[in-house]
């Protein structure tokens, strides 16, 4: 096992592997880097608390260390923490051999902060480096999505599917929320139910799909996705709702007051 084989590990996500070759390897390493890949492989198992005390430890050495201080604010973008994310990333003066890492995070506390000068100015910089990149076109989506350009995001969506001439479960279920939103709900329900075929265990995508159906009046099968979800435990306040209009729809009353009580008790 070497430095390769561990690399590796991490740009796959394969987070088992990479833990197993971390703990031969780790004696090797120099203090920042046993910090470092240790965050890193928390980073990529979700352990987001333990991956920032990590990374902190590190800064409290070198205050101008790039990809921990690039990963931190990742970190607290993913958390919705746009601005403790701005905080990092105006520590760095010249970000060098990360510039691209560092233009994404930076477009991520813009756009989670709503300053959209700043954060459109970034995306096109970005789009304009690598234009068929598959997560910088979704944040570009998500840029015309939050200004109401929800043409130029519909637009934007098919002409990557027909590029990658690829299923792609997230761009399909985007579709499907944009039609939603403007009442186009029959191309809602086609571009849902293709996004479930690419990812079937996709709790998210059957939410949407419940909704869908709720407001096409079709709350027996409604009622049906929304079960698929309250089943796996994916509970929110949408879930509930969604059961109770559900229920209400196919006058099964008991059944909405239930869902209504344990609404209450979840939120």
């Amino acid at each position: 096992m070497n430095l390769n084989d561990l690399v590796g590990f991490l740009s796959s996500s394969n987070t088992i592997a990479a833990r197993q070759a971390y703990e031969e390897l780790k004696t090797s390493f120099s203090p920042r880097d046993q910090l470092f890949y240790d965050a890193l492989i928390c980073q990529l198992s979700g352990d987001t608390a333990i991956a920032i005390a990590q990374y902190e430890k590190i800064l409290e050495e070198n205050i101008s260390d790039l990809p921990v201080l690039i990963n931190v604010a990742t970190l607290h973008n993913n958390q919705d923490n746009f601005q403790e994310a701005l905080l990092w990333l105006n520590k760095i003066d010249h970000p060098k051999d990360y510039e691209h890492k560092y233009k994404i995070a930076l477009f991520d506390a813009f756009l989670g902060l709503k300053e959209y000068d700043k954060a459109q100015t970034l995306i096109e910089d970005l789009i304009t480096e690598d234009s068929q990149s598959r997560e910088l076109i979704k944040r570009l989506v998500q840029f015309k999505f939050e200004t109401d350009k929800k043409d130029e995001a519909i637009h934007l969506i098919k002409d990557f599917l027909n590029t990658s001439n690829t299923e792609d479960g997230y761009f399909l279920s985007s579709l499907a929320k944009i039609y939603f939103m403007l009442d186009e709900n029959q191309l809602a329900q086609e571009y849902i139910e293709r996004a479930l075929i690419v990812e079937p265990n996709a709790t998210d995508y059957k939410l949407v799909i419940g909704v869908n159906l709720n407001a096409l009046g079709r709350h027996y099968e409604a009622v049906s996705f929304f079960e698929d979800v309250r089943q796996a435990k994916e509970y929110s306040d949408s879930l509930f709702i969604g059961l109770i209009h559900g229920y209400i729809g196919i006058c099964s009353f008991e059944k909405a007051i239930e869902y209504g009580q344990q609404g209450i008790e979840h939120f």
